[in-house]
């Protein structure tokens, strides 16, 4: 069995080795950070990870703003119809 004074120092250096290393390590808050992206007309804002695309497709009847990921393998798309009836809004 091992003493318990040996004991102690052995936790005592796990924990200043552990928290050493940690240290090291950069913060993590959790967020990606995003960039602002307004459109040429300005009639449209968004936050986008750095290096998404953003493209626009007009309508007669709207707009849909898509944003790709740099390789494709993912995308945000939104459609925004436009109406008069302030009661019927296509959200």
């Amino acid at each position: 069995m091992i003493p318990s004074s040996a004991r102690v120092t052995i936790l005592a250096l796990a924990f200043f080795i552990l928290t050493g290393a940690a240290a090291k390590l950069p913060p993590k808050s959790g967020v990606a950070p995003l960039e602002l992206y307004v459109l040429p007309d300005r009639t449209f804002a968004l936050y986008k990870p750095p290096g998404w695309q953003v493209s626009t497709q007009d309508y007669p009847n709207g707009r849909t703003v898509m944003v790709v990921a740099p390789r494709e393998h993912a995308f945000a798309q939104m459609t925004f119809l436009k109406t008069d009836d302030r009661g019927n809004d296509s959200v």
